[in-house]
């Protein structure tokens, strides 16, 4: 069903996002580049796609309120006019622009805004490349505290005590030592490594060091790229909010030449993040990983 929107200035904006990001599937193949980092254009993908319309729907149901200027609902380029993108982020923060009625007023959790600001400057970039429009400034993601290497030795031996304390076969299920001794491998893994579960899923038994004392991990890191924004903001001297504006924003949102070049240059001498990163197992992990009849670490 086409999608119709209430106002010129959205309506232009999704012809727009349409070439982009096609809501008919038999066109995706055909879709146009968009803004991507350090000014250059790709393709979207699909959970990016779902971003924009997102976002675009969070403007149509913004403009036309009395906290937006008249002047948003003329024409797309009015939408990024500053009083606009300041008025519609309040708006977006205190979950005023939810899609879901029950939704409405429960704010958005900083992960959703910064998603929220990304694709901003993403469309200010299709609709006025040319122009610097303001975006705001979302805090970093707070990481979360690590366990200690004392609790994950307790949890270690807890599980291993479990395991060999249980029935190997109650109400129909069974479980082999051989088994037993995969999971606590596993779990072992985990706990050494740090490991998430989409790198957890994609070990092998090449992974596993010749004589079991590490294992190699490839990381998957969400967002890879964005999660080197301090680092690279530090060595350039410069706001992390200038390296998401050189990096991620489009021609729009690019800070002074000079800025743009020491940001760059730093992303060229920055050494990449290594495709495989070692733990060492501890000794019971290692016997887990060689019992009998191993089919994956």
């Amino acid at each position: 069903m086409k999608q119709t929107h209430s106002t010129a200035s959205v309506r232009q904006l999704a012809r727009v996002v349409d070439r982009v990001v096609p809501r008919d599937p038999d066109r995706w193949d055909e879709r146009a580049p968009a803004p991507a980092a350090a000014g250059a254009w790709a393709r979207v993908s699909r959970e990016r796609a779902r971003q924009l319309w997102m976002v675009v729907g969070m403007l149509d149901r913004a403009v036309g309120r009395e906290e937006l200027p008249r002047a948003a609902s003329l024409e797309a380029r009015r939408l990024f006019t500053r009083p606009v993108l300041m008025a519609l982020w309040e708006l977006a923060a205190a979950g005023e622009l939810r899609a879901r009625a029950e939704d409405v007023g429960k704010p958005l959790p900083d992960a959703s805004l910064r998603i929220v600001r990304d694709v901003l400057g993403i469309l200010a970039g299709l609709v006025v490349p040319d122009k610097r429009v303001w975006l705001p400034v979302v805090a970093p993601a707070e990481p979360k505290e690590t366990v200690s290497a004392r609790d994950r030795a307790a949890l270690y031996r807890g599980l291993a005590d479990l395991a060999a304390a249980g029935p190997l076969a109650q109400d129909g299920i069974g479980m082999s030592a051989e088994e037993r001794a995969r999971l606590l491998a596993m779990v072992g893994i985990v706990l050494d490594s740090g490991a998430r579960k989409g790198e957890l899923a994609a070990l092998r038994l090449d992974d596993l060091a010749p004589d079991l004392v590490a294992v190699g991990v490839r990381r998957r890191p969400q967002r890879a790229a964005g999660d080197r924004t301090a680092e690279i903001a530090a060595l350039a001297e410069v706001h992390p909010a200038s390296v998401r504006a050189v990096l991620y924003d489009g021609p729009g949102r690019r800070r002074s030449e000079a800025t743009r070049q020491r940001v760059l240059k730093v992303v060229a001498e920055l050494e990449p993040l290594p495709e495989v990163e070692w733990y060492r197992l501890g000794p019971p992990r290692r016997g887990a990983a060689n019992s009998p009849g191993r089919s994956s670490p």
